[in-house]
């Protein structure tokens, strides 16, 4: 499920850059409105991501390596290099892009009010 939501965040960036060569502002807001629509699926990913993340770096402190409990470095190395670890990181960093990408389209959105009541 979260590969289609993906896809679909990816289509809409897609669409927002050729909106902003073409200068479509209108596109570009409602753009921004619907990268928030799927917030929500990101952030319940990005939990699960990151309980797993955690939950794998708690299990590796309570083993052993010899007779010498694992040290909490290579436990948090070992978390690091999860499948976890890796998505959780990829999905907070789509999750900064969409609120900057939100951000912008609010900023052209203000502008365009401005110039609507200027008219």
């Amino acid at each position: 499920m979260i590969d289609q939501t993906f896809k679909i965040i990816d289509r809409i960036i897609k669409a927002q850059k050729k909106a902003r060569q073409d200068h479509n502002y209108i596109l570009l807001m409602e753009n921004g409105q619907a990268l928030l629509e799927y917030i929500p699926d990101l952030v319940n990913y990005m939990i699960e991501q990151e309980s797993g993340y955690r939950k794998l770096e708690a299990k590796l402190s309570d083993e052993f390596s010899g007779d010498k409990r694992n040290s909490s470095a290579y436990c948090e190395t070992q978390a690091k290099s999860s499948d976890y670890y890796r998505e959780w990181q990829r999905s907070k960093n789509f999750l900064e892009l969409i609120y900057e990408l939100v951000n912008m389209s609010k900023a052209l959105g203000r502008g365009l009010n401005s110039e609507f009541n200027a008219s």
